[in-house]
């Protein structure tokens, strides 16, 4: 017995739209066409077909995919596109995930009584190649001096190195605990590999590609440590972990104005996922 598309579609319970959907991209031609007419027609056992293509259609899986599982001659073919399709689907929930407990956050952080108006977000920072630089420092307001020591030394050590665009350089505490005095840092100006002479290659290091936890704190380095507390206690209750030393980058600092509470830096912390 065969049905013309209308009348197939009804017991389908699906649309004629989506069965000539279906037939132009070859997921199940009609059993023939009347060429004087060019209507449709379906038999009774392609609703069989049908409800295959609705299932895999309703998991997510898209055309190529379904196709190649309608073909498929062997279970362990299938098993495969579907496994594949299981992990695709498991790292979404991941990301939801995620974004659901960052959500959270930002609402707790409203309803706290001390709101905020720091913000954490993520930054994929790949690969990178720095000039690289340790000194130790009597405390946090040598930190400009050193910097600034470390770029002039730079320049006379003509190295002829090339800059990334845009820039990007930070320091990093090198001590495992806090400490105000005889701080032990290190200054990273990020290059072109390609630019590095061989000779020179010990005055650089390379970094890989890190997951970057980041938050801009405005205002004088004193007050730095409320935004560490911040973003720590961020990076804790959003089941991340710090995988490597914290990386200030002053966007506007000393150098740049005089007025503390006009200084910009933005703290960044490699993380991973639990």
């Amino acid at each position: 017995m065969v049905f013309r598309i209308g009348d197939f579609s009804k017991l389908a319970k699906t649309t004629t739209k989506t069965l000539r959907f279906y037939d132009e991209v070859g997921l199940l031609k009609p059993s023939f066409i009347d060429n004087t007419n060019g209507y449709r027609y379906y038999e009774a056992k392609q609703l069989l077909d049908l409800n295959r293509i609705i299932a895999l259609r309703q998991i997510g899986l898209s055309i190529d995919k379904i196709k190649k599982a309608l073909v498929s001659n062997t279970n362990i073919e299938i098993t495969e596109i579907y496994q594949a399709h299981k992990i695709h689907i498991e790292n979404e929930i991941k990301l939801l995930q995620d974004k659901l407990s960052r959500i959270n956050y930002l609402l707790n952080d409203i309803n706290a009584k001390e709101q905020t108006d720091h913000q954490v977000t993520l930054k994929k920072m790949p690969q990178h190649t720095v000039y690289y630089e340790q000194g130790l420092v009597s405390g946090f307001k040598e930190i400009s001096k050193f910097i600034l020591d470390t770029v002039n030394k730079m320049k006379h050590r003509n190295l002829n190195m090339k800059f990334l665009s845009p820039a990007y350089s930070y320091i990093t505490y090198l001590d495992n605990e806090y400490k105000e005095s005889d701080i032990r840092i290190a200054y990273a100006q990020a290059v072109e590999p390609s630019s590095i002479h061989n000779d020179k290659k010990q005055a650089f290091k390379t970094y890989d590609a890190a997951l970057l936890a980041c938050i801009c704190h405005k205002g004088p380095y004193k007050k730095l440590p409320e935004s560490y507390g911040y973003i720590m206690d961020w990076i804790a209750k959003n089941g991340c972990s710090m995988m490597d030393n914290p990386r200030e980058c002053y966007i506007k600092g000393p150098l740049d104005i005089s007025h503390a509470e006009e200084w910009v830096t933005e703290i960044q912390i490699p993380i991973a996922k639990k």
